[in-house]
């Protein structure tokens, strides 16, 4: 430790001196490197500076820097703060900066609006995107140092609580959002505080996916319910499931968030900008739907033990239950097949219909069920098939009237 300390005490003298020559010139500025390391979330290095007059520095500029071992790049200057300033690495060549190192640097270039970072977009969206939700776990950077915890959990209801602070709602809010937050309300208690929140580990969630997506012998895929570890962009979500069916509607993916809000996204705009609002992020407890193209004319709703639920369009409009399931990827091994349940509307009413789907699969095609526009079918599992049948008769109750599909999958699929 000893010797640590009298290496950085040396490299300030050092910086001391050149401050003092760059002074008599007017033209470039000393300062020394006090903490230096990788951001997690982003792949960026960032540093922070110590310097004799901060003033001289401002945020968003660009400085060249050198030092006396001949380490030499370019900085952006993120936040200044009393006697020193955070700063990102853009650009460096030589062995990488670390503390004690003393800088040397250039006139100040501002950054224009259309200046690139050298960042990782992928890994930078992790962080810019991602909307704190309870029990994350978050990393804390600030100045002064040693105010706030390093680490922090968000409580269950989705508070924070830090000293300095007090209590606030984290969730719902970007890292960034929060990062901003904590940084207000510090300055009641410090001059010029900085702070900067990371995402150290998100709570595992899950998204759910219906409809046409790509069923594949070699690896998970498929409808069904899969683990989020962190938030996702669409694309990539439906590529990890095996992706999308020749027969989907990729113009019309509909998203179901928590709270009952649904959104429509254009998986083909989402491909072309994949960084943009039209390739949106999933978060856990979120249901994709991607539906058929409507290219057919007999529509009808498979719910249940078939390969694919959602909505079918058949090419007839006297088309058939094997038809409708056939579309719908097929029965599922476990499906009870002595007993499917086809809910029609006559007149405003709705009528339940039990056809036996055994006699149809013998042979007898004679046996096989006409369906009508709208029909919603469901296929119950074999095993407690009377639980699985009236809870489909308690959630089409309340959700055929709108015939709202994605809140019929999602309830469904409990």
């Amino acid at each position: 430790m000893f010797r640590k300390m009298t290496a950085i005490n040396i490299a300030a003298l050092i910086a001391a001196a050149l401050f003092a020559f760059a002074a008599r010139a007017g033209a470039q500025i000393s300062v020394v490197v006090t903490h230096a390391g990788e951001n997690p979330d982003t792949g960026s290095i960032s540093i922070m500076l110590g310097a004799e007059d901060s003033s001289e520095l401002e945020s968003g500029e660009a400085r060249e820097y050198t030092t006396p071992g001949g380490k030499a790049g370019k900085i952006i200057i993120k936040d200044v703060f009393e006697g020193g300033a955070v700063a990102l690495v853009a650009e460096m060549s030589g062995p990488g900066l670390a503390a004690g190192d003393a800088l040397l640097l250039a006139p100040k270039r501002e950054i224009g609006a259309g200046a690139v970072v050298a960042e990782n977009p992928t890994q930078t969206l992790r962080s810019s995107a991602h909307k704190i939700g309870p029990e994350d776990v978050l990393q804390i950077k600030s100045f002064p140092v040693g105010q706030l915890p390093d680490i922090v959990t968000v409580r269950p209801d989705g508070t924070l609580s830090l000293p300095h602070v007090g209590v606030f709602k984290a969730a719902g809010l970007t890292v960034f959002e929060a990062g901003d937050v904590i940084q207000e309300r510090m300055k009641e208690y410090f001059k010029r505080p900085w702070v900067e929140v990371t995402l150290e580990k998100q709570k595992t969630e899950r998204v759910k996916i219906f409809g046409e997506v790509t069923v594949s012998h070699w690896r998970v895929s498929g409808p069904g319910e899969y683990e989020l570890p962190k938030p996702t962009r669409l694309t990539d979500f439906i590529a990890t499931v095996g992706g999308l069916t020749e027969r989907a509607d990729r113009k019309n993916i509909k998203i179901m968030r928590p709270d009952g809000e649904e959104t429509t996204a254009n998986l083909d705009d989402a491909t072309a900008n994949l960084l943009s609002d039209a390739n949106p992020v999933l978060y856990g407890g979120e249901l994709v739907y991607a539906p058929a193209a409507a290219s057919r004319q007999t529509r009808a709703t498979v719910l249940g033990r078939v390969g694919r639920q959602g909505i079918v369009h058949l090419d007839s409009e006297n088309a058939f239950l094997t038809e409708a399931i056939s579309s719908s990827g097929g029965l599922s091994p476990d499906a009870d097949v002595s007993g499917i349940i086809v809910v029609r509307t006559l007149d405003g009413q709705r009528v339940s219909l039990k056809v036996n789907f055994k006699d149809i699969l013998s042979g007898k095609t004679e046996a096989d069920f006409a369906l009508a526009a709208d029909d919603v079918i469901f296929i119950a599992p074999a095993a407690d098939r009377q639980r699985a049948v009236d809870k489909f008769n308690s959630v089409i109750k309340d959700v055929l009237p709108t015939m709202n599909l994605l809140l019929l999958l999602d309830r469904l699929s409990d």
